[in-house]
């Protein structure tokens, strides 16, 4: 009877080391799997922008905080935010060196995300970005060495081998120029804007068709912030897919106002792109 009963229990033991060891097995496989699945997974960078104050443009109320709320949304989204957050009333300098840095540092086949909230002008087929120490553009003779050119960006983005990358543009209207061939940038710029890489794609989204002012908002967020954010709160894998509910949005809040406009090196983007 002692016997049976040693052999019971042993018998008892062996079993529970083989089931430990299914269960340590079956958790290393998927703990694998799931590196493996991270390693796959491009990785995923974003450059925020928000300029409230201007020293000679009419000063914003929400760029900064739409900026913000979209950095944190990303962020959340396990995006690697450049610079740790957004990038607040930047000069001339320091966006520009926001621009080169970040495209840069991004690897081979990464996604990238840009997000512009402020003033800007179209001038010449080309659109500029207004930074905050803008007291010198008082002509169309001054925007070319005192605003930044979307291509500066555009530019350096399609050099970098096998990038995705999404240019949000929410640029409301500037102060008027003196001299004529200078127009705020409302909403969409032009051709000039966009560059195209080797490989690659570019998606550039302005918060409004040509014609159309992308309005600041009267609430905590402009129309096309607010859009953006309802579409990362529970993202599509696909960009096109987050690209039409931000369009839908954006029309909806603006009651009308605003179109999204977009262009594109080539056409949809089909890979997962703000969820891995």
């Amino acid at each position: 009877m002692t016997n049976g009963l040693c052999a019971w229990h042993a018998h008892r033991r062996r079993w529970a080391l083989v089931c430990a060891l299914l269960v340590i097995s079956i958790l290393s496989a998927a703990l694998s799997s799931a590196r493996a699945d991270a390693q796959d997974a491009p990785a995923r960078h974003a450059l925020i922008i928000g300029i409230n104050d201007y020293e000679r443009a009419r000063d914003l109320n929400n760029a900064v905080h739409d900026a913000r709320a979209i950095a944190g949304r990303l962020d959340a989204l396990g995006f690697s935010i450049f610079s740790g957050g957004a990038l607040e009333n930047p000069t001339r300098a320091h966006l520009i060196a926001a621009m080169r840095g970040f495209a840069a540092q991004l690897p081979e086949g990464a996604v990238a995300v840009v997000y512009f909230a402020g003033h800007g002008l179209a001038l010449g087929g080309n659109s500029y970005l207004i930074p905050a120490n803008d007291s010198l553009i008082v002509s169309r003779d001054d925007v070319h060495g005192h605003a930044v050119a979307l291509r500066t960006l555009t530019g350096r983005l399609a050099g970098r081998p096998g990038v995705i990358d999404l240019v949000l543009i929410d640029a409301c209207q500037a102060n008027g120029l003196r001299g004529s061939g200078a127009t705020a940038l409302s909403g969409a710029g032009a051709a000039g804007d966009l560059v195209a890489g080797a490989d690659g794609a570019t998606t550039l989204v302005y918060a409004a068709a040509p014609g159309q002012i992308a309005l600041d908002g009267d609430g905590d967020h402009s129309p096309f912030a607010d859009a953006i954010l309802s579409a990362l709160e529970e993202p599509d894998p696909t960009l096109d897919a987050a690209l039409g509910s931000i369009a839908r949005e954006t029309h909806r809040l603006s009651d009308g106002a605003q179109t999204v406009w977009t262009l594109r090196t080539y056409g949809a983007v089909d890979a997962p792109f703000f969820v891995p």
